[in-house]
């Protein structure tokens, strides 16, 4: 395989900056609705919802810079192009569904409901 056949096309990197983005600001709209903890006498340093807003900030900027960057290179341009997975990637594709369907199933099923204390 050279180098070029191992490139990522624009339009998977166009789509990705947007999971991103959107990922990044659910994050920092998350981080930004939790108690401040005001009444305890928390500072703006010590708000349980600095760091993760940071991150989702950073998350949302990174995110757009991609976008940007797949743009530039054509990577808007989604409906000419048609994904057909390989088998690998097939296999991988179920794997990572039963993955986050028994993750699923353990969050919603044990935590919190008697089975698991926490």
């Amino acid at each position: 395989m050279s180098a070029d056949e191992k490139k990522v096309s624009p339009q998977a990197d166009f789509i990705a900056a947007w999971v991103w983005v959107a990922f990044g600001l659910a994050v920092l709209i998350g981080a930004w609705r939790m108690d401040r903890l005001e009444s305890q006498g928390a500072t703006l340093y010590t708000a349980p919802g600095l760091v993760p807003g940071i991150l989702g900030a950073v998350l949302l900027l990174f995110g757009l810079l991609l976008a940007l960057r797949a743009a530039r290179a054509g990577g808007y341009r989604l409906g000419h192009r048609r994904w057909s997975p390989s088998p690998d990637a097939r296999a991988v594709v179920k794997r990572v569904g039963a993955f986050l369907a028994l993750g699923l199933a353990y969050a919603a099923g044990l935590v919190g409901h008697g089975g698991i204390p926490f």
